[in-house]
This record gives structure tokens, C-alpha cells and sequence, in this order.
């Protein structure tokens, strides 16, 4: 028998300054209530810590985006 897999989806805010880590406070914060729930996954919006909307690429967003050594 397959093992069930609770997912719970983060719906936040949008950020309305430079600094990130209120941000990351919050999805913190959102991760420990979900997984007291029973989540085994949470799910972010891939630009939640951003005030970057995607239609546009404008050059002063660059220091808002990581490049990771192994994004898996």
C-alpha cells in the first residue's frame, strides 16, 4: 500500500520592501504551523519573498535572485 502525503500550500503576502528576511520569518513560522498539522510538504509561490512581479526583467531586481550549488 503507497504511504499518504499531506501538502499544505502557503499563501502569503506580498513583500513591500527590500529586506527579505520578514519574509523568511513568515514562511518560518508558516512551515512549523503546517508541519504541527501533520504537513509532510509545504508549498511556496516560487517569488514570495520578492517585490519582483514577472512582467518585467529590470536589472535592479538581480540582488533578489540565489543561485544555489545544488538546487536539489
Amino acid at each position: 500500500m503507497g504511504r499518504t502525503i499531506r501538502v499544505a500550500a502557503a499563501q502569503t503576502g506580498p513583500v513591500l520592501g527590500e529586506d527579505m528576511l520578514p519574509g523568511v520569518e513568515v514562511a518560518c513560522r508558516m512551515v512549523k504551523d503546517a508541519a504541527s498539522q501533520g504537513s509532510d510538504i509545504i508549498c511556496f509561490s516560487e517569488l514570495f519573498l520578492t517585490p519582483f512581479f514577472p512582467n518585467q526583467l529590470r536589472p535592479d531586481y538581480e540582488h533578489f535572485f540565489l543561485e544555489l550549488s545544488n538546487p536539489v
